[in-house]
Parts: structure tokens; sequence; C-alpha cells
């Protein structure tokens, strides 16, 4: 079931035009989502036979009830995440940017 509507000001007459109810997306869905935002991270993460490809779809089939927007702010998150880490154990003065 769809979560109870805010309470209070965004609710008043006036303010939304439409209410619209979505479904969550679809393990497929999901797993189509993940990869579409991953694509631009990871190179390998439409192959399902990389780490990559299986991660995104592991995380795919336990992410029930998140919306598209969130599997996209996951994927965003831990791009950064791993850019950090990259960051932090790259040795110091050495660009961890420069293309290898």
């Amino acid at each position: 079931p769809p979560p109870p509507p805010p309470p209070g000001a965004p609710r008043r007459g006036g303010r939304l035009h439409a209410h619209i109810t979505l479904r969550a997306p679809t393990p497929a869905q999901r797993r189509a989502i993940l990869t579409r935002a991953a694509a631009g991270l990871a190179p390998d993460a439409a192959d399902t036979d990389t780490d990559t490809g299986a991660l995104l779809r592991s995380l795919a089939d336990e992410a029930h009830g998140l919306s598209g927007a969130q599997l996209v702010a996951v994927c965003q998150r831990a791009a950064l995440a791993a850019a950090r880490r990259a960051a932090a154990a790259a040795p110091a003065g050495e660009d961890s940017t420069a293309a290898a």
C-alpha cells in the first residue's frame, strides 16, 4: 500500500493540482534503473557477469520499495564514496584523476 499523504500545508487546496500514486518499480525495472544510472560511473555495469553487474543485480533484488530517484541517488552516493576512498588511498602528490 502507498504511504499516507503528508499532513497539513502541502495538501491544502490550491497547492497541488493532482495527486498521482505510482507503484514502486519491479525488480526488473530496478535493475534497468540501476544499470542506466551506473553506466557513466562503471563501464561494466550492464554486464551481469562482472562484479559490478552482479552487485547491481543483487541490489535491485533487495531494494524493494525504493523509487527510481532513490535508486539513482544510491548509485551517486556509491560513486562519491568510491572516489573518496580512491583519493584517500592515493599516495601524497599523486593525481588520482589522471588517466592510466
